[in-house]
């Protein structure tokens, strides 16, 4: 381990002052010098002062140019911290240099004491004037002795001053710290409040107006079912006053029938026209039937629109497109005509090769997203393994950090091979999902602008699965992953989205 660096002199002081240890850390992971897993090691201790202790157990044996760049993130992080820690430590080192002179200063007055005795000794050669010297000479030392203990209890109290200076300015600058965040939490609440007053005013148009297209549309079919039984009475009514006029004629049709019956005369031929006419039954049939084709296209359409305009006063852009893109396929992913629905093949496919190929089992969509909102859903398949989720489009291609939630650059809702176990999965953090998962449809709702990407269950009622938040740079592609290992199943995921 190198000796002497800064970080190793003030680390007990910086493990007790430094208040901000994960953005140096967020510095060191952007420039390679921390992996992840050290990264995680460190964030999730409970205390900054464990955070710094862990951190520095991991740093203590690095290089000098390591530790200068782990100081100086430190220092960039925690300026007023780390300079009273070097003021406090450049103190300790002028007194220090203090006594270092003080003995030398200390032994060269004792010798020039004890000449100037020796030399009156000499001079009076007196047994009472040596008593006297000799008194003196005592009286010297003590007085010596004095100084240096009045100069040690100085710098004592000078360091202790100070210290409690820093302490002081410390706890002054923690203070502002809280204050500044419980300001900034009294700021999002409003916001959050005003957001949320927003959001129901709009539900509130949006349901009202919503409410007065479902009254329009029950009149309009209403209406249509009148009509329909207006026009099927009236058709009836107009079959019934010709059978009426039928029924007479052939009423006065009997009357020649009997007297034939009783007269012994040859049979002779009589015209009459017959009861019932096939055309006008057909006619009477199609007419007394409520024609409910038109009505579940009336009602269909109505509410099409209905949905399409709820969405669109939710939304400002539903994602209606996602189409996947076979270019980026892996080989074993068998995608459909309508590119909408990725299944796991046993099959090698032999495309060709090309950077944007997966060689693990999962595909992205053509485009991505980034606006403010957006929502689209999937269905899956009750077996084998599979992820969904969304993807930079900048994602590495190859091996095992390509998979999607293995890496920093994707995001993704998971089953495992076993079907009993669900998670949600980002740079190789899994989180369970505890909740029993009872149906294989799930939503995705994307809101770019706060970097929020939320999975939910569809089952009745809808239940939240999990929401990932970061910081979003680039534009989000649907992305999907599918492998079973007992192919004869099929594992596949089926992008469901809604038409306008």
């Amino acid at each position: 381990m190198a000796e002497g660096h800064a970080l190793d002199e003030n680390i007990s002081r910086l493990i007790q002052a430094i208040t901000m240890v994960v953005p140096a850390m967020d510095d060191l992971r952007q420039m390679k010098l921390l992996t992840d897993e050290q990264y995680d090691l460190v964030k999730y201790k409970d205390t900054t002062q464990e955070q710094m202790r862990e951190l520095y157990r991991h740093v203590k044996s690095w290089g000098n140019t390591d530790k200068t760049t782990v100081y100086q993130c430190l220092k960039l992080n925690n300026p007023l911290v780390v300079a009273n820690v070097e003021r406090s430590l450049q103190s300790i080192n002028n007194w220090s240099d203090h006594d270092h002179e003080a003995p030398m200063a200390d032994s060269n007055h004792s010798v020039r004491r004890k000449q100037n005795v020796q030399s009156s000794m000499d001079q009076k050669l007196g047994a009472e004037t040596e008593e006297k010297v000799m008194m003196g000479l005592q009286e010297c030392v003590f007085h010596e002795r004095a100084l240096r203990y009045d100069c040690t209890e100085n710098k004592n109290q000078h360091l202790q001053t100070e210290e409690k200076c820093n302490l002081h300015q410390v706890l002054e600058e923690q203070n502002d710290q809280l204050q500044q965040r419980v300001q900034d939490l009294h700021e999002d609440m409003e916001a959050e409040k005003a957001k949320a007053e927003d959001i129901t005013r709009r539900m509130s148009i949006l349901f009202s107006n919503s409410r007065s297209q479902l009254n329009l549309l029950e009149e309009r079919i209403l209406s249509e079912i009148s009509r329909q039984e207006e026009q099927a009475s009236m058709s009836v009514s107009d079959l019934i006053q010709k059978l009426e006029v039928k029924k007479e004629k052939l009423c006065r049709d009997l009357h020649p029938m009997q007297e034939l019956r009783t007269s012994n005369g040859p049979l002779q031929e009589m015209e009459y026209d017959a009861c019932t006419d096939p055309r006008a039954e057909a006619r009477l049939c199609a007419v007394r039937n409520v024609d409910m084709g038109l009505i579940s296209a009336m009602l269909h359409s109505g509410l099409s629109d209905m949905i399409t305009g709820i969405k669109r006063g939710i939304y400002e852009q539903e994602i209606t497109d996602l189409l996947l893109d076979i270019n980026t396929a892996e080989n074993h992913v068998h995608i459909s005509d309508d590119l909408k629905t990725a299944t796991w093949s046993q099959r090698d496919l032999q495309r060709p090769d090309s950077e944007e190929r997966f060689n693990y089992s999962q595909v992205l969509s053509r485009s991505g997203v980034s606006t403010q909102q957006g929502y689209w859903e999937v269905e899956t398949s009750g077996t084998g393994a599979w992820r969904v989720g969304m993807s930079y489009a900048s994602v590495v291609r190859k091996g095992r950090q390509s998979s999607i939630g293995n890496n920093d650059r994707s995001w993704a809702l998971c089953r495992w091979i076993n079907g009993l176990e669900y998670g949600a999965i980002h740079n190789r953090r899994t989180t369970p999902i505890n909740d029993k998962i009872s149906t294989q449809r799930f939503g995705i709702y994307l809101d770019y602008e706060t970097g929020r990407l939320s999975f939910y269950e569809l089952s009745d009622p809808v239940k939240h699965l999990h929401t990932f938040y970061a910081t979003f740079m680039e534009p989000l592609h649907a992305a999907i992953y599918v492998w079973d290992r007992d192919c004869d199943k099929g594992c596949w995921v089926r992008i469901r989205s809604y038409e306008k």
